[in-house]
């Protein structure tokens, strides 16, 4: 699929949800309004609430994280700091940076990019390089740097 060519004019999650992007809260807004082609950066820090996944899915753990898309551990109340960049001789990709603070294991690490692809005849599309598998949320205590 052929990207779009989002240049600075517009966030690339503003551009994937269209008309519903004023839906967002104002918070979202801000922390999502990185255009690539400009050098911007957000750090968001937070608590996630668990991790965790089903025995099946402890098979996949390992070969998962060969493409870096499973995190290995489990763990309730873990911190996280995301890091999401563009750059200014990018005008394609948002790049998201997520360290996971374990307690009893190392940190971890995942990383990748998204870009938004052109709107195909069913809708808009995000298409998410080494994309996380496992469900995650995180708390509400989000704060914006």
């Amino acid at each position: 699929m052929k990207s779009a060519s989002c240049s600075a004019q517009e966030p690339i999650v503003k551009a994937a949800l269209g008309k519903d992007w004023d839906l967002l809260p104002d918070i979202l807004r801000r922390n999502f309004d990185l255009r690539p082609g400009t050098n911007s950066e957000v750090r968001l820090t937070g608590v996630m609430y668990e991790i965790s996944y089903s025995r099946l899915a402890r098979f996949f753990i390992y070969a998962g994280q060969l493409f870096g898309a499973l995190v290995p551990y489990q763990g309730t109340n873990i911190p996280i700091r995301i890091d999401i960049r563009t750059h200014m001789s990018d005008l394609h990709f948002m790049y998201w940076q997520r360290v996971h603070f374990f307690t009893e294991n190392p940190e971890y690490i995942f990383s990748s990019r998204m870009e938004y692809l052109e709107p195909s005849l069913v809708g808009q599309n995000v298409h998410v390089y080494r994309p996380v598998l496992n469900c995650i949320r995180l708390a509400q205590s989000t704060k914006v740097h």
